[in-house]
This record gives C-alpha cells, structure tokens and sequence, in this order.
C-alpha cells in the first residue's frame, strides 16, 4: 500500500493515481498502462518514446538552446515528457553521439537528458551558463572525411580531419568522397616489386642516381639549394652513413627529407619509413606529406593507447603481413612507450 504522496507519477496524464503502472527500463520514466495505446505487453523492455529516439549513449555535451514548448506531443504511443507549461521555455541539449561523428549530433531534451546521463548534464550545466554558437565548438574540419581506414561490406570505417583515430567511425559509403574510397582501395593492392637495386658498393652510383632537376614524383619544383640539399642526402644513404640536415628555419629541410624519402623510394628500397618528429611538427609534417607526395601513403602514428592500438589494426600490417603505410611518423615519446612494436 502507498499513500497518495508516495503513488507513481505518470508523464503522459500527470496526475498520481492508484493505477497499474510501467516503467521505461533506460530512463525510469513511469506511465499509466491505460495512457498508453497499445498497452505494452513487455513491461521488462519497454522503452519511452524518446529512449526508442535516441538509443545511443551520449558521449559529449556540446551547447544548449532555449526553445518555446508547444505542447505537442511526438513519438511512439504518444507518450511525450516535457512537463513545462505551453508558452514556457524549456531548454535543449546539443550532443555527440558515442561511436558517431558530429555529423550526427542532435537537439535532445534537456529533461531526457538529466535522465538518463545525469553525471554529464551535471558537470555540463556547471561548467556552461551561456549558450556558444556550435560553429565555433566544432571545427569544419571535424566533419570533414580525412581518409578511410577499413572496410567491412557496406560500412567503411573512416578517421576525421584533427581527431584522432580513437574518434573513428564506421560509415556508408554514400556519405564518402569517391576519391577517398578509390585512395582506399589503391593501398589495400599489393604492391609491386622494385626493378632497380642498389649496389651500395658501387662508388659511382651516387653519379648515376643523383637528381640533376627537381624530381618528377614531386608536386612542385624544389629550389637549387633544396635539390643540393636531397642530393647530400641520397649520397650519405648510397654510401651508408648518417646525416644531419641542418639550415635556418622556413628554408624547406621538411621538403627536402619529403624528397629524399621519395628519392630512396624510387631507387628500389620497398622498406616503410619511420621519421620521429616533435608532437608540434606532427601535423604538418603530415600535410606537407599530402601537399609534395600525395602517393605516399604516410601515416601519423600519435594519441592515446586506443588510438595507437586501432592504427596498429588497421593501418600496420595487410593480410599478407608486409606493411600498409610506407611512411610512419610518430613522436619520441610514443616510439619509446611503443618500441615493442616499432622493432
């Protein structure tokens, strides 16, 4: 027995009366059986309409709006939340989705929200008095494709522009550009063998290989000291000793290794490369790879451990064992806590 104080509230007549009453599983949300229609017959699953709306769990809280209530009710039996007064505001929530990009963030009830996330909304609502324009929270770049990572039927896991791999999800291929996907495809082919070897005893090879004009695999001409530049390089590697590049800054030593790396490429040496740069050249590094040698399949080996491990599943080795990327860049501190791999 229950006095009429402690008798459930049910969101569709908002009343409390001695009734038979169910329960939304997710959000504990309680209905009258005789408000709702159909009458539910799996009271242990039953999902309120807006927990069968959005099923996902929220993984980031991005900004609110105010909204006036109409009043109308939406859903699945009919069976709205919101319990403002028509006329009243009533705020929403802008939220990301766990396993989806921001492509697919939407406006969900705040009362929903406090529902079923109610940590997050707490810290959220704490941290956030005043509503922020989304354009400036979430970058153009974060909903732009960067390049596809695997394949699996129809669904195409994909990475994002400045987010990291642990922010990857798997998507159709409608929704993805035919050049990224003929990219894709492109480095899943095994890849031919080399013609050309280098005798590395061979004192007049460096004569042979040396660049007299700027390198046809290259996007742009490099300038005459950049080209002595590659050529000292190529030297030092065809006779087996190491190099320090070293110039002022903004005089292109990025371009010139970027060069190199071709150059030695070319020369018939299949290996994939591993350059270790600081976290703050990362990026650029990467871009700089895209802009000179979009051929190259250069993969930037940074983040957490989930990122780390899904770059390692997906972008390491192919099925055959030989290496995806042929050139890995990554930063001292992750080569040094993943050395094991990197061996």
């Amino acid at each position: 027995w229950k006095c009429s104080q402690c008798l459930p509230y049910c969101e569709k007549c908002k009343t409390k009366k001695r009734a038979p009453t169910i329960k939304c599983v997710r959000c504990c949300v309680e209905y009258h059986t005789n408000c709702l229609f159909p009458i539910p017959k799996d009271s242990k699953q039953w999902h309120c309409s807006e927990c069968l709306k959005w099923p996902e769990n929220v993984y980031r809280i991005i900004t609110f709006r105010e909204t006036e209530n109409s009043g109308q009710t939406s859903g699945h039996n009919d069976t709205s939340s919101d319990d403002e007064l028509v006329g009243e505001k009533k705020r929403e929530y802008y939220v990301k989705w766990e396993d989806k990009s921001y492509r697919s963030c939407e406006w969900v009830s705040g009362l929903w929200l406090s529902r079923v996330h109610w940590q997050k909304f707490v810290n959220f609502c704490n941290k956030n008095t005043e509503p922020e324009d989304i354009a400036e929270i979430i970058p153009e770049a974060w909903v732009t494709l960067e390049r596809v990572v695997a394949a699996d039927d129809d669904l195409y896991l994909v990475k994002w522009q400045n987010l990291p791999y642990d922010q990857c999800t798997w998507e159709t291929s409608e929704v993805i550009e035919d050049s990224l996907l003929k990219a894709y495809h492109k480095r899943m082919k095994p890849k031919g063998q080399k013609s050309i070897k280098v005798d590395f005893t061979d004192e007049a090879s460096f004569h042979r290989y040396k660049f007299k004009e700027s390198p046809k695999f290259l996007q742009y001409e490099l300038y005459d000291y950049q080209l002595e530049g590659v050529n000292w390089l190529l030297y030092n590697w065809l006779h087996q000793r190491n190099s320090i590049l070293a110039d002022e800054m903004g005089l292109g030593k990025t371009i010139q290794t970027i060069a190199f790396c071709g150059a030695i490429s070319n020369l018939g040496e299949s290996k994939p490369m591993l350059i270790v740069v600081p976290l703050s050249t990362l990026h650029n590094w990467a871009r700089e790879f895209a802009t000179w040698m979009p051929q190259t399949n250069c993969v930037s080996y940074s983040g957490d451990q989930e990122s780390r491990k899904i770059i390692r599943k997906y972008e390491w080795n192919s099925s055959r064992g030989s290496a995806l990327f042929d050139v890995l860049l990554t930063t001292y501190e992750v080569s040094m806590a993943d050395i094991s791999f990197l061996k």
